[in-house]
């Protein structure tokens, strides 16, 4: 996805739920790219709790194109192609993996995004036993140290 694509994606979804009245976070690539890390995601991918699970379900039912339970993952994902941009929307079943205790405001281009901070992404990523985007995140503090 190029950056243009991706920053369209985020301000239709975020116009969207401009004030949500459901916790919602950054997930993925997409969470470490608005914060400097330079990879390029395939998809935009937001954590919900139930309430933003059905809210997206609704708003944007008619680009769902894919909805599965991911056992081994602990998750629901629903998977919709808005303006050409895919977006990922995940409600994890342990609530241990939501994290939105640790979301925080960050900024990208203009846009105001509920992030997942890198160290908290970090400690997510050793829980769910995810070696590339762990080394990711070591190398770019490696990097960038501060």
């Amino acid at each position: 996805m190029d950056e243009a694509l991706f920053k369209s994606g985020l301000s239709i979804i975020f116009r969207t739920f401009r004030n949500p009245k459901f916790n919602l976070r950054m997930e993925g690539s997409a969470n470490l790219y608005v914060q400097g890390i330079t990879l390029m995601p395939n998809e935009i991918e937001l954590v919900v709790d139930k309430q933003g699970y059905m809210a997206f379900k609704e708003a944007f039912a008619q680009y769902l194109v894919e909805e599965k339970e991911d056992e081994e993952k602990q998750q629901y994902k629903m998977l919709f192609y808005i303006s050409s941009c895919p977006i990922g929307i995940i409600f994890y079943k342990n609530e241990e993996l939501t994290m939105f205790e640790r979301a925080r405001t960050g900024y990208w281009q203009g846009l105001q995004l509920p992030v997942l901070p890198l160290k908290s992404a970090r400690i997510l990523y050793e829980r769910i036993n995810n070696r590339d985007k762990v080394n990711i995140i070591d190398q770019f503090f490696k990097d960038h140290p501060y």
